[in-house]
């Protein structure tokens, strides 16, 4: 089953929501594996943002002679 963007984005969220967690708790332990989470937690939000981002953005057509299909 083919996600839609928006679900895509919040699903990121909350992996990086869990990611920033985990990294701040493993980084008492293992200093190493928490800055390691906090990168992932850090990657998973700006996907999030981009791929909110992308979605907003207006489909232009770079052919005038071709209109866009726009998705239903």
């Amino acid at each position: 089953m083919m996600l839609k963007k928006h679900n895509r984005s919040i699903l990121r969220f909350v992996l990086a929501i869990l990611m920033i967690v985990v990294g701040i708790l493993m980084s008492k332990d293992n200093l190493i594996a928490g800055i390691f989470s906090l990168a992932v937690a850090t990657y998973a939000l700006v996907s999030g943002i981009l791929w909110l981002r992308v979605e907003r953005r207006p489909q232009v057509s770079t052919n005038p002679s071709k209109p866009v299909k726009r998705k239903k």
